[in-house]
């Protein structure tokens, strides 16, 4: 018999004679991730998909994604979306374009600089 694996979300299943054996559940904390049952102890159902997890974990791939790219300032994501936007179409005009986003972050850079030294409360020159 192979190892027990050690993750979480993994529970293979296999059938010697009348014992089932459980492998990785998350709610057992033996050493081994082994449980022996007898067949008859369980009822058999058929697999359930539960979409209200697929959905959640749909929704979290999302929320990751918008806090990846969008952050604490949408200003700035949405400067560099149009920087990009920007550069496709000086390219699509046959010129070179590889300027522009240099350029762009180095502004957005200098913007978002300059509003959070407004917000701590003005000038901090020594």
């Amino acid at each position: 018999m192979r190892p027990a694996c050690t993750r979480a979300f993994c529970a293979p299943r296999v059938r010697i004679a009348r014992i089932r054996v459980l492998r990785c559940s998350a709610a057992r904390a033996h050493p081994d991730h082994l449980a022996a049952r007898s067949l008859g102890a369980i009822p058999q159902q058929p697999p359930r998909r539960d979409v209200g997890l697929m959905l959640s974990a749909i929704a979290a791939f999302g929320r990751f994604w918008y806090r990846f790219i969008v952050g604490d300032d949408w200003s700035i994501a949405l400067a560099v979306l149009v920087g990009l936007a920007l550069t496709n179409a000086l390219h699509r005009r046959a010129s070179t374009a590889w300027w522009l986003m240099p350029a762009v972050v180095v502004v957005v850079l200098g913007v978002s600089l300059y509003r959070a030294r407004l917000s701590k409360g003005g000038s901090s020159r020594q």
